[in-house]
């Protein structure tokens, strides 16, 4: 009779688990009008999903369904989110983009991603590029609206 018991009670909380874990997914929905580059991976325009998950907030998915890709990236939560933005933010060098930041009060997610190796070259380029103009070029962040 305890066996049963010790079973069924395992059953039970696996299903409460799974049941919770699925009601605290975070996900948005975006239009970027431009190719970007986020971590090691350029991706194309287009309508993206983002998601992740209150176990693991830093870890996101990005998917565009229209053109089948994928892709898991891992950035820093930053809970502070004094604008109270709900946008990505790129950094643009000439016409490259990077994924900078991600901002959602609502959907709980606030996420910074570091420089890769390929913005801080873009970064150079740029500001190697403005030291011969006469007048500098400013590189301001760009911000696309998120879809709740």
């Amino acid at each position: 009779m305890q066996r049963i018991l010790a079973i069924a009670l395992v059953l039970v909380s696996t299903l409460v688990v799974a049941g919770t874990s699925s009601a605290q997914e975070h996900r948005v929905k975006v239009r970027v009008p431009f190719c970007f580059t986020i971590g090691h991976r350029t991706l194309p325009a287009g309508t993206y999903t983002i998601v992740s998950t209150a176990n693991s907030p830093d870890v996101l998915v990005l998917r565009n369904w229209e053109k089948d890709i994928q892709v898991v990236a891992t950035g820093r939560s930053n809970q502070s989110n004094p604008q109270r933005l709900d946008a990505l933010v790129f950094h643009q060098y000439g016409n490259h983009y990077f994924l900078s930041q991600i901002r959602s009060e609502g959907a709980s997610m606030n996420i910074d991603f570091s420089a890769t190796k390929a913005e801080k070259r873009a970064w150079t380029q740029v500001s190697w590029t403005q030291s011969k103009l006469a007048e500098p070029i400013v590189n301001a962040p760009v911000l696309i609206a998120l879809n709740q």
